[in-house]
């Protein structure tokens, strides 16, 4: 899976320039290479949070049995989310406000 690409100057951003867009998108990201704002496409926003639902919902399964194993299963899912952030996000040059 391809990390994200600056959409000015086209080179891909590194895992960890990747990974601190995640504490980082607000609203937009400069790009570590040309320093221009990037955003996270509409696309983009609504497949991390298609992808946080299905990791987050059947951790209802582990909070019955459990409210350790619900919360270990929480802290898990936040580390495979935040894992694979860097490759489900895309960057454009504009704000988006809906998916296309």
């Amino acid at each position: 899976m391809p990390l994200p690409k600056c959409q000015s100057c086209k080179k891909e951003w590194g895992y960890k320039e990747s990974l601190k867009s995640t504490w980082d998108f607000g609203k937009n990201m400069n790009c570590p290479y040309c320093k221009r704002k990037q955003y996270l496409t509409a696309k983009s926003r609504k497949n991390s949070m298609m992808i946080m639902f299905f990791i987050i919902s059947p951790l209802a399964l582990f909070f019955n049995s459990s409210q350790l194993w619900g919360l270990v299963a929480l802290v898990l899912a936040c580390v495979v989310y935040i894992g694979i952030w860097p490759f489900i996000i895309q960057l454009s040059n504009k704000e988006e406000t809906r998916s296309k």
